[in-house]
């Protein structure tokens, strides 16, 4: 399973220790059934909207080193963003183009 790396612009604590950078893996099943979908899709406009509480206990369980609840909630908000576009990025089809 490849994860992606994302180097934090404001470092956390998290079980201790001091976390600058950390990698979000991939959803499993069993996350997304447990958790749910960390993002909604608008029938009509079919607008996506990133459910942050999702996001955040996802978050819990898809990286490493693996974040507390309270290591999340202080992350900046950049980082939070760039941290809930690469969870749904997993998940989101990739349209393929053919040629």
């Amino acid at each position: 399973m490849d994860g992606k790396l994302i180097t934090l612009a404001k470092p956390i604590d998290s079980h201790g220790e001091t976390v600058t950078e950390l990698t979000i893996n991939e959803p499993t099943g069993e996350h997304c059934i447990r958790y749910g979908m960390p993002y909604s899709i608008d029938a009509e406009t079919s607008e996506i909207s990133i459910k942050m509480r999702t996001v955040s206990k996802l978050l819990t369980v898809c990286t490493d080193p693996p974040l507390t609840p309270k290591a999340i909630k202080s992350m900046s908000m950049s980082d939070l963003n760039e941290c809930a576009t690469q969870l749904v990025s997993f998940i989101q089809p990739v349209t393929k183009q053919t040629s």
